[in-house]
């Protein structure tokens, strides 16, 4: 918004007992005060808050002779000449806008508080579960081993995934990076529409309705599931669990980069067991060789 240029010779000179300009001494006693005023009153916060510019500068020294009695007043230089009744109308609808966003800052997802109790009940601590929504299909990952609890999505046919911390009380936080936000967009094969745009926070709404209420066994997600998506691990290629390697008969030492692949896709569990225990997870890129993971 542009701010208002206003003349040199106020609309309120001739009633005002400030507005003579000619007075070179008056002006800048007054330009002083007026100066001083700023920095010490209400109007220095509330300039602070908006930013102002016009195409050509404003002639301070003759508008401050008239304007200053209206800024005492506790009215605003902008006002003038504008429809009084439209300013407040803009501020009532963006203090509203501001509420509603900050109520979209947490979505409760209660569709995991029954999955969640269906996966305790069998000692289920990973599951894997498919949603559809727009032109995507996502594998979906609920970890129960992580704190707090992990949502991934990792969308199928595309390298792309995002996770989402699961706080108490099953609150995901629905904002989302620049990147993951336009890459979502693109997985869902929406287009851009500024009248109308994607709102992370309405999809995560509209997930909520699909999320399986129990969980079955056969859907456990299995490493090489996860691994589709956490491919940011040593030998990112061998997906398959092979064995266990006890380092200490060795005389060797558990690698930080395998603890953290055994972390990732394993779970919390097998990473404590494997840093206290000093073992190793193998792990082979050929799918028959692959072994049922059991805690050493």
């Amino acid at each position: 918004m542009q701010a208002a240029t206003y003349s040199s010779v106020s609309p309120f000179s001739k009633v005002s007992p400030l507005g003579f300009c000619s007075l070179r001494g008056l002006r800048l006693r007054l330009l002083r005060q007026f100066q001083a005023f700023l920095a010490t009153s209400r109007c220095a916060a509330s300039t602070g808050s908006y930013h102002y510019y016009s195409a050509a500068p404003l002639l301070w020294r003759c508008a401050v002779s008239w304007a200053a009695p209206f800024f005492k007043s506790g009215r605003s230089l902008l006002a003038f000449g504008s429809n009084s009744a439209f300013k407040p109308t803009r501020l009532r609808r963006a203090a509203y806008l501001g509420r509603y966003e900050q109520k979209e800052t947490t979505v409760k997802l209660d569709g995991l508080a029954r999955l969640y109790k269906s996966m305790a009940t069998q000692q289920i601590e990973r599951y894997r579960f498919e949603y559809k929504a727009g032109k995507a299909i996502f594998d979906v990952f609920f970890f129960i081993d992580e704190n707090p609890f992990v949502l991934l999505f990792g969308v199928k046919a595309a390298n792309f995934s995002f996770e989402l911390a699961v706080e108490k009380g099953f609150n995901i936080d629905p904002q989302l990076d620049r990147e993951t936000y336009k890459n979502l967009c693109e997985a869902l094969g929406l287009e851009y529409d500024p009248d109308n745009p994607f709102k992370p926070f309405n999809f995560f709404k509209e997930f909520n309705r699909f999320i399986p209420q129990s969980a079955v066994a056969a859907k456990m997600a299995e490493p090489h599931d996860v691994a589709n998506y956490r491919s940011d691990v040593e030998e990112a290629y061998k997906v398959y669990f092979l064995k266990w390697r006890d380092n200490t008969k060795r005389g060797e030492s558990v690698q930080w980069d395998n603890l953290q692949k055994t972390k990732k896709l394993l779970g919390e569990k097998a990473y404590l067991r494997c840093k206290q225990k000093n073992i190793s997870s193998c792990w082979t890129d050929k799918k028959e060789l692959a072994n049922k993971v059991v805690l050493p």
